[in-house]
């Protein structure tokens, strides 16, 4: 039985230009009609074009398809396991991936209640990377390598803002942007994070809420600096006052998105001050 191009991709539900890929690939063997030029495939070809859609559909490549053509049973066997092991990376990374918009939502639900009231609850420890201060990039060598690393090596990410403990007691609107990732999956996956550019952001009792800035805080065309101030430190410092807590370290900012309200540009942080019980 022979099959014209048209027939093979009916049958298998493969576009026309899919079969004519394959057969320009060389898997497929069509032989041409002198007299009207069409070309004709034979049974062979239909069960080989089987294959092909399956170990296209799994994901392997064209040259990954011309070795199996190539090769024995156990060597496609090899080549399958190779694969498998691809798609169990492939898996993993979108399971992080999946876990990081799973956290995102529950940031996001929270921030329905933004600047209302305050929790008490352990912070995160997180090993970080800051990549800038206030308006200044940081550019030393060593310090873009592990930005790159975090960015592009690590599975799961968050962006934050540190504020330094000594900037909060004087009311400073000053801050670094990082990128840092949880010690828990830094643990976990085994993640080499010794480097003198790597800072750990310790678990500590902390208290926290929703604030809600503009995209550039400093810029003060939205708000006011000392509104700035009193979302920031004062809301904070009367309620580590009503409490008994001091302050006991420097704060951080976990971004949880960006949003256009009434024209403006905004965003929202889970702002957190680590405290201790007065003495």
């Amino acid at each position: 039985m022979k099959y014209k191009t048209s027939d093979l991709s009916k049958m298998l539900n493969v576009s026309a230009n899919t079969i004519r890929r394959f057969a320009e690939k060389g898997y497929l063997s069509p032989q041409r009609d002198d007299d009207n030029q069409y070309r004709y495939f034979e049974n062979s070809d239909v069960e080989k074009t089987t294959y092909i859609s399956k170990y296209r559909k799994i994901g392997f490549g064209h040259e990954e398809i011309a070795d199996m053509f190539q090769s024995d049973l156990f060597g496609n066997c090899a080549i399958y396991e190779k694969k498998m092991a691809e798609l169990d990376k492939e898996i993993m990374r979108l399971k992080f991936h999946r876990h990081m918009l799973k956290d995102d939502i529950n940031l996001i639900q929270r921030s329905k209640t933004y600047g209302e009231e305050f929790q008490e609850k352990n912070c995160i420890d997180l090993s970080y990377v800051s990549y800038k201060t206030d308006r200044e990039m940081k550019n030393d060598k060593k310090r873009i390598e592990e930005v790159h690393r975090f960015l592009y090596d690590f599975p799961e990410i968050r962006y934050i803002y540190i504020v330094r403990k000594e900037d909060i007691l004087k009311r400073r609107i000053r801050y670094e942007e990082a990128i840092a990732i949880r010690q828990e999956l830094v643990d976990y996956l085994n993640l080499d994070v010794n480097s003198e550019v790597i800072e750990y952001y310790p678990m500590h009792t902390s208290i926290m809420r929703v604030v809600k800035l503009p995209i550039d805080f400093r810029n003060g065309n939205v708000m006011e600096n000392n509104d700035v101030k009193t979302l920031l430190y004062d809301n904070f410092f009367a309620y580590m006052e009503e409490k008994g807590y001091v302050l006991a370290g420097d704060a951080v900012g976990v971004k949880i998105g960006f949003s256009k309200e009434e024209g403006q540009e905004m965003q929202y942080i889970l702002f957190s001050m680590p405290v201790d019980l007065k003495k």
